[in-house]
């Protein structure tokens, strides 16, 4: 299929409108979307404006443009599938691919993305396995990935519009899909019955939305589109209902007129999330929003699961300040620290990768957002000097040091595997506890394990460590940081929940085996007792 005269017009229009800021789009270039004035380029690009339309070539951008030119470029966000093999770049192709890639050879999707390129008057395209250095059978080779992975994420960014290769879930497929609803349109017809009482029929013919069946595009659940879709200013969905044009200022489907009401699903059923809203709400509540649905997708190598979202981490950085490590802010720890997720006992917890963050165990997360944290972090060093969002194979490189109340917890009695309960989500069991010595003070605690293999075989204390309250008000729902008071506390229409996590001692350091909450208590000499109690257990502590 190749793009109608008509359409390949209105896109060029509109893509170059869009840059240029334009009608509808004088106001795209805004907040979350503002590139750099002169961002660094790629390292590589695909120079599609050789003297043979049949070739391609490679260049390396520091070598090959002039010094200070900031090269405009296209990207592209597709299902590699099984038959990208002839499109990926590796060291013994890399200098031949410098003096040109014939088309024909790569997969079909690359080779619709190099016309379409062309077709919008771009002479750039950046496509992963073409311009970061792959390993493969007979060179195992990491070094380029481990240098050109984080910056990914900037590369999509300062790209001046993504091609969304939404409805090919393998790269031989193609990128110029017919759309369902330009091969069947609608058209009005008339109903035959006997009809002896003229009387009639009408019906109302449900109109197609171009964000019908979207989840279910290959694309959707690919782990590493989610940061493509999200830090890119303009995005061309090709998808195999419609085809979208999406961008900070307005969405449309020529497949469907320009129809904003049902262009706007695309927009709702996207949930992209603007991260440029305040600190306290863009680094809480929309990333761990975010994070539930990217623990919801997919990669062929789970250990991607960090470096795959570590540009969107860094422009929230850039935009608010902060630090982040690990899927984690510094400034929203204890929220950060407290997720769950869907218990699967053939789901083991991912090497190399802190056991605090939820990427160990991502599979399906969702976190209990943080009314007041008990944590502080003054000190200059709670993350690791070198935050490598790849390399993390000592300790060192995942500690995480903060100071909160950390507490052994007496049973009272021996625990063993018979009082656990092993329900589908994760062994669970409550008891009653008294924190102090006093035995009337006693507190019904849930604590949960994050593993079958995590529990001793018998226990009769636990070192557990108190990150903070959640507060629910019967009327106003959550209670936010900056709604909460000392007096939230004792309100008759508050839950208070009082949140932490398990540990265990890793020689110096603690790792977390799993979570546990109680109820605060209403009662005022109660809650003093307890408050006291954490304020004299403060440690500084360092998980890995």
């Amino acid at each position: 299929m190749a793009l109608e005269p008509d359409l390949k017009e209105e896109l060029c229009d509109q893509i170059h409108d869009c840059i240029n800021k334009r009608g509808v789009h004088q106001e795209c270039d805004v907040g979350w979307f503002r590139q750099d004035l002169k961002p660094n380029p790629p390292t590589r690009l695909i120079d599609v404006d050789t003297n043979d339309p049949s070739i391609v070539r490679l260049i390396v951008t520091a070598e090959d443009l002039q010094k200070d030119f900031i090269p405009k470029y296209l990207t592209l966000s597709y299902c590699w599938g099984s038959t990208n093999g002839h499109a990926k770049t590796t060291r013994a192709t890399i200098a031949a691919r410098r003096e040109g890639i014939a088309v024909h050879s790569l997969p079909k999707t690359i080779q619709d993305a190099i016309q379409l390129t062309r077709l919008l008057k771009f002479r750039y395209l950046w496509i992963d396995a073409i311009c970061i250095i792959q390993s493969d059978l007979d060179d195992v080779y990491l070094d380029d990935w481990n240098t050109e992975a984080p910056r990914i994420g900037s590369y999509y960014l300062h790209s001046k519009c993504l091609i969304s290769a939404s409805a090919a879930s393998d790269s031989s497929q193609g990128l110029f899909v017919k759309q369902n609803a330009r091969k069947y349109p609608l058209r009005t017809c008339a109903l035959a019955f006997k009809n002896e009482k003229q009387e009639y029929i009408c019906l109302s013919v449900p109109r197609p939305s171009p964000s019908e069946d979207w989840s279910a595009e290959p694309l959707r659940s690919r782990g590493w589109c989610l940061q493509e879709a999200v830090l890119s200013p303009r995005i061309l969905h090709w998808s195999k209902h419609a085809l979208i044009w999406q961008c900070h200022g307005t969405t449309k489907s020529p497949t469907y007129g320009n129809d904003l009401n049902t262009a706007r699903d695309i927009r709702t059923s996207q949930s992209h999330i603007s991260f440029a809203q305040e600190p306290d709400h863009a680094m809480a509540i929309a990333w761990t929003e975010l994070i539930s649905r990217y623990s919801k997708m997919y990669f062929t190598f789970e250990t991607d699961r960090l470096v795959a979202i570590q540009g969107l981490a860094n422009r929230l950085v850039d935009l608010h300040g902060g630090e982040y490590f690990a899927g984690v802010f510094r400034s929203h720890l204890a929220g950060g620290l407290l997720w769950k997720n869907s218990y699967d006992k053939a789901h083991n917890a991912l090497a190399g990768v802190p056991t605090w963050s939820w990427a160990t165990r991502c599979l399906n997360i969702w976190f209990l957002p943080v009314s007041h944290s008990f944590i502080r972090s003054t000190k200059p060093n709670v993350f690791p000097y070198n935050r490598s969002p790849i390399n993390l194979d000592t300790p060192e490189k995942r500690a995480l040091r903060f100071e909160a109340p950390l507490l052994n917890i007496n049973l009272g009695r021996p625990f063993t595997e018979t009082d656990i309960v092993s329900t589908v989500q994760r062994p669970v069991f409550s008891c009653h506890v008294s924190f102090t010595e006093d035995s009337e003070d006693e507190y019904v605690v849930n604590f949960e394990y994050d593993a079958e293999r995590l529990m001793p075989e018998r226990f009769d204390m636990l070192e557990v460590l108190f990150l903070g309250l959640h507060v629910l008000h019967k009327l106003r729902g959550y209670i936010s940081p900056s709604e909460f008071e000392e007096s939230t506390v004792i309100d008759p229409d508050t839950i208070v929940s009082c949140e932490g996590i398990l540990l265990r001692k890793a020689g110096q350091y603690y790792e977390r085996i799993g979570r546990l909450d109680f109820d605060m208590p209403k009662n005022y000499k109660r809650r003093i007792s307890l408050k006291k109690l954490m304020d004299s257990n403060r440690k500084n502590v360092c998980l890995i």
